[in-house]
């Protein structure tokens, strides 16, 4: 396992992308990614174990961050639409306003 060419890509140099190795990696980054592209939507546990995978550790917990940020957030949207108290408020620019 040769990772010189890999090391200089790293460090932004000019290197051989035909390199065995590079191209080793490239094959199985395809894979995961296309394991990831094919896999349900509400497999959270998959999902995350591919993108650890692909991504790191790091960018893992990240992106199951978002997604509960971003589920939270449309649950808060949908109380408050839902909300009849809250359908009486006008909101602006300046803050809400009552009708």
């Amino acid at each position: 396992m040769n990772k010189h060419e890999y090391n200089k890509m790293i460090r932004g140099e000019l290197y051989d992308p035909r390199d065995p190795y590079l191209r080793d990696l490239m094959t199985k980054q395809h894979a995961l990614m296309d394991a990831f592209n094919e896999s349900d939507r509400t497999d959270h546990a998959t999902q995350n174990k591919l993108l650890e995978e692909l991504l790191g550790h790091f960018l893992s917990i990240m992106a199951s961050i978002l997604r509960l940020v971003s589920i939270s957030l449309l649950i808060i949207i949908v109380q408050c639409w839902m909300s009849p108290r809250l359908r009486s408020v006008k909101t602006s620019c300046s803050g809400p306003t009552l009708a």
